[in-house]
């Protein structure tokens, strides 16, 4: 069976968390291990009205999320790490903790308001943010934002993008994966102007599969 794919598309809306984390003891937390290891927890504070922007403009939220900042000692800041370690009283930074923003999409298929930060698999997107001066990123003929797909462990695949094995890195008129349909109904495979390496599949954090007709097939 495969996971069905739907679009997200941003709303005027915005979810913001109260956050605190240290990272002052490498390896130090079960659930981020490794040498950046850190402690991390977030409280939700909510959901708010915030107008969008145009694609390409900075979405300048900060003075309207310190209005609703809690103050210090508030519940709202976490007393421990996910993993249920305790922060210390210095494991504060910006006044006493962080907060959290990200921009609420709204699914096509069920309409539920998510971030793209957890959405789940089969979520897609347009990434307007990849490029620069006016150009894309990876290729010079591409005239529309790329399409990001979420995969089934977690991982963000650029369907638009350059393939890590890519045998033409110099070429920047091919597609590695070559897209038809209209989104969220999407196959992708080799019948194109493409590289040399692959099948038109992706390898992303350990899971290897598919997208055609609108699924994502191990």
């Amino acid at each position: 069976m495969g996971i069905k794919c739907f679009l997200v598309e941003p709303v005027a809306k915005i979810r913001i968390w109260a956050r605190r984390y240290s990272k002052s003891v490498p390896n130090c937390c079960p659930k981020y291990p490794g040498e950046h290891s850190y402690h991390n927890a977030m409280n939700l504070i909510g959901d708010f009205d915030f107008p969008l922007v145009p694609h390409g403009e900075y979405e300048n939220w900060d003075t309207f999320v310190e209005t609703l900042r809690p103050p210090a000692g508030d519940p709202l800041w976490p007393a421990k790490c996910e993993c249920g370690a305790t922060f210390e009283n210095s494991d504060t930074i910006e006044r006493g903790g962080q907060m959290f923003v990200h921009r609420l999409h709204k699914r096509s298929d069920n309409g539920e308001l998510v971030t793209l930060r957890d959405a789940p698999a089969g979520a897609m997107w347009r990434a307007w943010w990849m490029q620069h001066e006016g150009r894309y990123w990876d290729w010079d003929n591409q005239t529309e934002a790329p399409l990001m797909c979420e995969t089934p462990n977690g991982g963000e695949w650029n369907i638009d993008g350059r393939a890590s094995n890519c045998t033409l890195p110099n070429d920047r008129l091919h597609r590695c994966w070559v897209r038809h349909g209209i989104p969220p109904l999407v196959t992708v495979d080799k019948n194109g102007l493409t590289y040399a390496a692959g099948a038109g599949s992706i390898i992303s954090r350990g899971w290897h599969g598919f997208l055609r007709n609108g699924e994502l097939v191990p």
